[in-house]
């Protein structure tokens, strides 16, 4: 079965961003852009701008709907054709390529009006040209040698235009086209990011976490950012906004922040203001596009810009120093309590006092709690007070017999209010008041020593909670007539907690609850946890489905936990419901956060005393206001609804830190949740374990927990049909989960961790087998041992049963069963050694080693998978920090090894194999997914965008198969490899033979332009233009779509053509092994050329190198092809390059090159425009090159450094100026 690759999913993190106009908003991710309706919160299209190269920048035309974009080297000019709040589609009008990275793009105007393209180049290059067909109209070198990271253009004008150019030495460079540089100034580290300013000045930003803007009176350095920063944008107005990799965007005015914008865990990458600048868009790490409305004023920095409100000086005699006992507030004025006795109301317009009401009995002491409309004053005899509305009304009843220690006061409806009080006796009584009414019940709670925190009551008065310090909740069911008048007292029997959850949130006080408008109940504590209840008279259907942990049943109620997220590593204080959106104030490092938790989103931030001081916040329409105490005044300040306007969402993100392990589930699983079909959980660096789904253009996140401490290395589901999922990882933590239909619930953990293993880290899971009770699991641990746990599915409880040891770090395992009911655990170490261990079906007390495989890797095992053929033999596939993939066969009968096959597969770590049937799939750090045979030919090979990829799984579906790679750089992508397609190429020799040129060149370069310039007839022409160099950066393609080169850069010198590919993986090959090119030692002259068995010793013969086969790990490669015009291989004159040879040089992974016939090679239509009919010797190209003195290394030496070459390689002929090649983002390792 031949398998082909399509791409199904992907989400990478966000790159670029900019507005097109005031509703469209263009945004990248990877190499795609997407364009957004801002207004409609909608996506509208998406388009393929590189194939393989990400988007770095986007520059939108002032006038139209172009947009210029570039990543990397390259550049493109696309249209966007909207009509009717429909983006129709995205036209590709230009593209180019230059010889440097492209830093900064921008739109300018010669004198006759003509749109022009102007690029800032990496080495401080300035390139204008023609944004019609590509074509230069100047191109001005840099006269101070600079190496940029960052730039920046400003005006519209060509005779105006001015560069900003960041460098990573710190400098700050500002220079005009053919003017030399000017330094402005510099940063303690490299410059991220440039902007012109409205005033003149400029903004840079960089590694030293500094913003520093610099004008005419020097420079303003603006610090607050808790890592490194990335952008800036001009506001105007004084108004500049920061970008960071600690996840948030800054509004600086002057030198102060005046808001904070938290979009996710880490690293915002680019923002971008709106046409009108009320706006300001930002993509993040995890693949997050959010527009947040430019609002100064939601962040308070000092308490100079609150309201301070101090008592008046008592009239009369002199007393004891007065302060603020407690207080209340309201939207007109605010009731203060002194410790004087006094009553007082403030108004907040006037700032006048009023007095209100005195009595002795306050004096020292008073509890008081308020809202909108009523205000609750507790004393020291027992007695409650109440103030309603801002007029002196008072009423007063006798609740307690001794002091009242806790009030809350909530509004239910218009004019009625429910008030809750506890006294030193721990008695609770609920009082419903009305503007003419005043009734109350007595709510018994469960121990005499339980004290009441929180209480709450739901939209239909059925159900009463109450939260305890000690981290309970309580539910009552609420009786008919169990209020009686405050005049009667609170005689008769009270209301009984209909179900209790003792430690809801652990030991910490439940500080907050609130119902929802459907009954939801939801809690917040100390913990900093949000917890959501549902509340149910009977038991739940699917109370066999429901974990244990998650579910309580009470007398008269169950208790079900539906929803759980960490809002804050502070305290959680206040849960208010507005509509649909939940807010809840928070507290950390003595700052007050008013959080939508949906969305958990900062709305406000102050400074504050703390949550231990009394405090209080109102929710309303139209405003917000808070007041605290702080050294006994009372500060307090409001806002409008409208400056506290939600950002809009356009995409939300997955992860913005490293994702370590991922499990695919597949279509044929049909696991949803909320109705949505899952694709696949992942889990990384930050604890959270994530199930994904596709949310129409982009892949979205329907359930989101975190339990884990620490990172999670390794996910492994258990099956579709038991819908379970296991991780583990940091601290030796193993978590069993559940895909239910709400969300995703731990279904299952084990025993707390002995202390002896809190610096134990599993690295990997296999279940080794499932049964309607039982799953046993194997796990693999850094000490070194391999442990069998046992997940009790009817008990939810994981034990562990059995434990091995190894000797060192185990990295991973696999579990396999024979056909004669044997099980077998499979595990690959750090010391390249796999072993495997039996056990038996009913989980003996220790696994036996049955057979030690050493030196299957010259570095440490990876990943592991295997499989059982019809002969009960086990077929092992590894692969590791060798870059290779070993095949092993073991019999089961007689645990020796029948066959053992190794192949150098990858130019990096290999990071992940599964079988699919019995071909394999292979993931690796080089970017590869590689599809092989049995007998470990390469059967396809494609370039993923993910970086570092650090995960591979394959999931079986009735269609074929899904891959999912995710790399520890937060990319993620997913694949679908079909069956009964052609080679993952797209094409094989039979295939294309036929075929001309025009079914290989992307739509939009010329096909005729394409072959002329490789019209080797021009060779014998006396044209000046003959000797001349041409650059070249295109995309080849076959019929179907496939990528078959890009990023080309050639030349044609004389009878000369000399061609440079940065990537050449898809040459179709029937061996892998048939052509391999290495360089040794890190030295040109040392090049061993291995073919078939008798090819390699005859070359290796003729280049004078030992016959043995000396392969050594090597990502570089060449092709030397001689001109057919040139029978000789030396040129007549030395001195003079006048003919030579073609020269492909090949980046990548060297198993993967042509291992055909020279004379299949030219069967290509590609190949036939620049191959001659016969190749030259790879080795005697390299060792003249060695020894001519025609050819320098001018940017480093390979003799130099022999280990790690970064860069670019730059080749000069000194005697031929028109001779420069260049190997493009070269990045190989000599061994």
């Amino acid at each position: 079965m031949s398998l082909g690759l399509e791409l199904r999913h992907r989400r990478l993190p966000g790159s670029a961003v900019a507005f097109v106009s005031d509703r469209l908003l263009a945004a990248a991710n990877g190499g795609s852009l997407a364009i957004y309706d801002v207004p409609a919160q909608a996506h509208m299209c998406s388009h393929a701008a590189f194939d393989h190269a990400r988007i770095h920048g986007i520059a939108a035309h002032p006038a139209d709907t172009r947009v210029l974009v570039f990543g990397a080297k390259c550049w493109t000019v696309l249209r966007i054709h909207a009509a009717d709040r429909q983006c129709v589609r995205i036209e590709r009008l230009c593209s180019g390529a230059r010889s440097d990275w492209i830093k900064a793009a921008h739109w300018v105007q010669d004198r006759s009006g003509r749109w022009l393209v102007a690029l800032a180049l990496a080495h401080g290059q300035i390139h204008v040209l023609s944004a019609d067909d590509g074509s230069a109209h100047t191109e001005d070198a840099c006269s101070e040698p600079c190496i940029a990271y960052a730039a920046a253009f400003s005006g519209r004008a060509l005779d105006d235009l001015r560069v900003c150019v960041g460098t990573v030495f710190g400098d700050v460079l500002v220079r005009r086209v053919h003017a030399a540089p000017a330094r402005v100034g510099g940063h303690d580290g490299a410059v991220f990011g440039v902007a012109f300013l409205d005033n003149g000045a400029i903004a840079s930003v960089s590694d030293d976490r500094a913003v520093r803007v610099w004008g005419a009176g020097g420079d303003t350095a603006l610090f607050g950012h808790r890592a490194r920063v990335w952008a800036c944008v001009d506001l105007g107005g004084g108004l500049l906004v920061s970008a960071s990799e600690d996840g948030t965007c800054r509004l600086w005015r002057g030198a102060e922040t005046v808001d904070v914008w938290a979009q996710c865990a880490k690293n915002v990458w680019a923002v971008a203001a709106s046409p009108d600048r009320r706006a300001v868009a930002a993509v993040g790490g995890d693949g997050s596009l959010c527009v947040w409305p430019v609002r100064a004023g939601r962040r308070v920095e000092t308490l100079d810009e609150l309201q301070g409100v101090a008592l008046p000086e008592p009239n009369g005699e002199p007393r004891v120093p007065e302060f603020t006992r407690g207080f209340a507030l309201g939207w007109d004025a605010a009731l203060l309590v002194a410790n004087s006795g006094r009553v007082l109301r403030y108004e907040y317009e006037r700032a006048a006092w009023l007095p209100v009401w005195e009595d002795p009995v306050l004096r020292g002491y008073a509890m008081v709690a308020g809202c909108a409309g009523l205000a609750a004053v507790g004393m020291r005899d027992g007695s409650l007070v109440l103030f309603l509305g801002d007029s002196n009304q008072r009423r007063r009843a006798q609740l307690h017999a001794d002091a009242v220690r806790w009030v809350s006061v909530a509004p239910r409806n218009a004019g009625v209010f429910d008030v809750f009080t506890a006294g030193e006796d721990g008695q609770v009584v609920w009082s419903r008041v009305t503007g003419d009414s005043w009734h109350m019940a007595r709510v018994e709670l469960p121990s005499a020593r339980t004290r009441v925190a929180s209480a709450a009551v739901s939209s239909d008065g059925q159900w009463l909670a109450v939260g305890s310090a000690t981290g309970g909740v309580y539910v009552y069911a609420v009786s008919a007539g169990c209020f009686a008048p405050a005049a009667l007292g609170l005689a008769g029997g009270g209301l009984h907690a209909a179900c209790a959850w003792t430690q809801a949130h652990g030991r910490q006080t439940v500080s907050a609850l609130a119902f929802d408008s459907d009954g939801l109940l939801v809690s917040g504590g100390r913990d900093g946890h949000v917890r959501t209840f549902r509340i149910l008279a009977e038991s739940p259907a699917d109370a066999d489905q429901v974990p244990a942990s998650s579910l309580r049943q009470g007398t008269g109620a169950w208790l079900y936990v539906t929803h759980d997220v960490q809002l804050s590593s502070g305290w959680v204080e206040h849960l208010r419901f507005s509509g649909a959106t939940l807010f809840a104030v928070t507290f950390f490092r003595k700052r007050l956060l008013l959080v939508d938790v949906w969305a958990q989103r900062v709305v406000l931030s102050t400074v504050c005393a703390g949550g231990a001081k009394q405090w209080q916040v109102l929710l309303g329409a139209h405003a917000v206001r808070v007041g605290f105490m702080k050294r006994t005044q009372l500060m307090t300040r409001s806002w409008p609804m409208r400056a506290l306007a939600e950002p809009v969402w356009l995409d939300r993100g997955v992860s913005s830190v490293d994702l370590r392990a991922a499990v695919l589930l597949g279509d044929s699983a049909d696991i949803r949740v909320n109705g949505r079909m899952c694709l696949a959980v992942v889990a990384g660096e930050d604890g959270h374990v994530r199930v994904l789904s596709d949310a129409g253009h982009r892949v979205g996140v329907v359930a989101d927990v975190r339990r884990h401490r620490s990172a999670v290395r390794c996910l492994r589901l258990v099956s579709a049909r038991s819908r379970l999922v296991l991780s583990a990882g940091a601290g030796s933590e193993l978590r069993c989960w559940r895909i239910a239909d709400s969300g995703l619930v731990e279904w299952a953990q084990p025993p707390p961790a002995a202390a002896d293993r809190a610096d134990l880290r599993i690295m990997d899971l296999a279940v080794v087998d499932e049964t309607p009770d039982a799953v046993r699991v194997a796990a693999a641990c850094s000490d070194g041992a391999v442990e069998l746990w046992q997940l009790d599915v009817k008990q939810q409880q994981l034990a562990c049963i059995a434990r091995g040891a190894v000797g060192c770090c185990v990295f991973s395992v696999a579990a396999v069963n024979t056909a004669d009911g044997r099980l077998w655990v499979l595990t690959g170490s750090s010391d390249g050694q796999i072993c495997v261990w039996g056990i038996s079906q009913t989980g003996s007390a220790d696994l036996e080693l049955v057979l030690k495989l050493s030196g299957v890797h010259q570095s440490g095992v990876n990943t592991l998978d295997a499989f059982v053929d019809t002969h009960n033999c086990i077929t092992v596939a590894s692969g590791g920090d060798d870059c290779q993939i070993a095949v092993t066969v073991i019999d089961t009968h007689t645990m020796s090894v029948v066959s053992h096959t190794r192949t150098l597969a990858h130019a990096a770590a290999v990071q992940g194999v599964c079988f699919i049937d019995k071909q394999m799939c292979s993931v690796s750090t080089d970017q590869r997914l590689a599809i092989w045979s049995p007998d470990m030919e390469l059967q396809c090979m494609v370039v993923t965008q993910v970086a570092d990829p650090s995960a591979l799984d394959v999931q079986r579906t009735n269609a074929g198969a899904f891959i999912g790679i995710h790399t520890r750089t937060r990319d993620m992508k997913l694949l679908f490899i079909s069956g009964g397609t052609r080679n993952a190429t797209g094409f094989t020799p039979s295939d294309v033979v036929d075929k001309c040129v025009e079914d290989f060149v992307v739509e939009d370069y010329g096909a005729d332009d394409f072959m002329g310039m490789y019209d080797l007839r021009s060779a014998n022409s006396t044209d000046d233009d003959d000797a001349s160099a041409y650059c070249w950066f295109t995309n080849l393609r076959h019929a179907q779509g496939m990528s078959v080169l890009h990023r080309i850069v050639s030349f044609k010198l004389d009878n000369c053509v000399i061609f440079i590919a940065t990537a050449f993986p898809e040459l179709p090959c029937t061996s892998h092994r048939e052509l391999e090119v290495q360089v040794l030692d890190g030295q040109m002259s040392c090049l061993n050329a291995t073919r078939k068995r008798k090819a390699c010793e005859k070359l290796l013969k003729q280049c004078g190198q030992p016959t043995g086969d000396s392969r050594c790990r090597q990502a570089k490669a060449a092709l030397v092809l001689e001109h057919p015009d040139s029978s000789e291989f030396e040129p007549p004159d030395p001195r003079r390059r006048t003919a030579g040879p073609l020269i492909a040089f090949v980046t990548g992974s060297v198993s993967q090159l042509v291992d055909a016939d020279p004379s299949d090679l030219f069967r290509f239509p590609f190949m036939r425009l620049v191959a001659p009919e016969h190749l030259v010797l790879v080795s005697r190209f390299f060792a003249r090159l060695n020894n001519t003195a025609e050819v320098l290394f001018e940017k480093f030496s390979l003799l130099q450094r022999p280990h790690v070459i970064e860069g670019d390689v730059e080749v000069r002929d000194v005697e031929n100026n028109r001779v420069h090649v260049e190997c493009l983002a070269s990045a190989v390792d000599d061994g």
